[in-house]
């Protein structure tokens, strides 16, 4: 989401959109990257049920380490 759209739910919606998308086509866990540092990203996606699965060092190259988080989609509602 772009920066001057950001802090109104459209990131949050997108997400929760996407997630029931692929809960109904029986996806059972969801995989994404953020970087540490973004604390506003990894509230937005541990309330969303996402948890650090583990860090990926030098993810997107040297010094661009990321954190692995993880949601299980499995017995949530569909679209």
């Amino acid at each position: 989401v772009r920066e001057e759209f950001r802090r109104r739910g459209y990131g949050k919606s997108l997400t929760r959109a996407s997630m029931r998308r692929l809960a109904g086509v029986g996806v059972p866990e969801l995989y994404l990257t953020v970087a540490p540092d973004n604390r506003s990203a990894l509230g937005l996606y541990r309330g969303l049920g996402f948890e650090v699965e583990g860090m990926g060092k030098d993810y997107l190259g040297p010094g661009e380490d990321r954190l692995i988080m993880v949601a299980d989609l499995r017995g949530r509602p569909a679209v």
